[in-house]
């Protein structure tokens, strides 16, 4: 996962296309510069998670999952792969 998309744009709620991911990542108890502890929660979702689909976009493939989020401490992960 690349620091910049997070830290820019899913905990940015002032990016012009956010749309509240900002906020929803807030409520899960993740805070903007904390990219490493997104990151592996996402690393967790997506090992864990169910692919409902899959679709291209201009930025790639968007895949949706059903999954759970969890917040992960520092301590107790793995290195995030980048």
């Amino acid at each position: 996962m690349q620091p910049e998309k997070i830290d820019d744009y899913l905990l940015n709620a002032a990016h012009p296309d956010n749309n509240g991911k900002a906020e929803l990542f807030e409520t899960f108890g993740f805070h903007s510069r904390d990219w490493e502890t997104v990151a592996r929660a996402m690393c967790q979702m997506a090992a864990n998670g169910e692919v409902i689909t899959s679709f291209e976009t201009l930025h790639g493939v968007k895949y949706i999952l059903d999954a759970v989020i969890r917040k992960i401490p520092m301590a107790s992960s793995r290195p995030v792969p980048r």
